[in-house]
């Protein structure tokens, strides 16, 4: 529950005010967040007043980008501080203000509302609103992370990021320092497409309670996660391009062997649930309301919840081998 019952929550927040833009969306329009029901929490951890730190590892096009841009806007209207926005390099960090932030605001009357009279500073990289401000830096240059006070931190692609700076150390401890002043009030985001187990997106999600993503059986009842080992395929498809070329795919439930197709996956989808590592499914049901106090929620998200026919190249990998992922 929130705990500002007059406001929106987060998620629906973004389906009210938030349009996508043709010209970065295969869906543009109006966000939707039933199109994506995982994201929701993503997103609502920006109203969870215990929450501090929020890591998603995911695949790519999995709407990561996206709920991130979500909960930057409603950082901006409904909870005002000064913000950062983490790229692995200059030129990406510009490019995503450019690119990405700025049509979001032109389309989006209530952040064109925020905006103040000198709305933007080229030189410093920076969006001034009434209330706050928005930077983007990258996580190249020691400077970039450690100049000013941070309420809302929001690194992206951190897998891409350098392991150290020099003297300073990691990027990402170099970034945290600047919410240190703002104590209980802050929010740092890190989201990225992981690499290698040793990969820092794969090294925080470690560090957070593990939440994974259970969707309950439509024949058994039973909750389940999807694992790699589920996917099957007829049995002449039997090479990693003949998988991916596949569009024959189907998931197999791994307690009652129940055949899933894309129909079955979006209604599981629709009742979808989020739990912490050591939690059974129906006691974290009953006793969320109670026990969710992790100040670091942390999500592993793969492709296979959007992806009929996945193939190798489609996993959350988080081992080197396909088998493990």
């Amino acid at each position: 529950a929130l705990d500002w019952p007059t406001r929106l929550a987060p998620s629906d927040w973004a389906d009210r005010y938030r349009i996508l833009q043709r010209n970065t969306s295969a869906d543009p329009g109006r966000w939707r967040s039933s199109v994506v029901p995982y994201t929701r929490e993503w997103m609502n951890c920006a109203a969870a007043p215990q929450v501090r730190r929020i890591t998603i590892q995911k695949s790519t096009q999995v709407s990561g980008s996206e709920s991130l841009l979500n909960c930057l806007a409603y950082s901006i209207v409904q909870d005002p501080g000064p913000c950062m926005f983490v790229m692995p390099t200059r030129e990406e960090a510009e490019q995503y203000c450019n690119v990405r932030v700025k049509p979001m605001i032109d389309d989006m009357p209530v952040l064109l509302d925020e905006l103040g009279d000198d709305r933007s500073d080229q030189k410093m990289r920076m969006l001034r609103f009434r209330r706050c401000h928005v930077m983007f830096r990258t996580a190249r240059v020691a400077g970039d992370l450690s100049q000013l006070a941070i309420r809302h931190l929001f690194g992206d692609e951190v897998d891409q990021w350098p392991d150290t700076l020099s003297r300073e150390g990691g990027p990402w401890n170099v970034a945290l320092e600047r919410v240190r002043t703002f104590k209980g009030r802050y929010k740092a985001w890190m989201t990225s497409t992981p690499t290698l187990p040793e990969g820092l997106v794969h090294v925080e999600f470690l560090k957070g309670d593990q939440r994974r993503f259970h969707m309950p059986c439509p024949e058994c009842d039973q909750w389940i996660v999807f694992e790699w080992g589920q996917v099957r395929w007829p049995e002449d498809v039997d090479t990693p391009e003949k998988m991916e070329a596949s569009r024959e795919a189907w998931y197999e439930c791994q307690k009652c062997s129940h055949r899933w197709d894309d129909g079955t996956k979006r209604e599981a989808m629709a009742r979808g649930e989020w739990i912490p590592k050591g939690w059974e499914p129906i006691e974290w049901l009953q006793k969320r309301a109670t026990a969710d106090r992790s100040s670091h929620r942390s999500y592993h998200l793969w492709a296979c919840l959007l992806y009929t026919s996945p193939s190798p190249r489609c996993l959350l990998y988080t081992s080197p081998s396909p088998r493990d992922a």
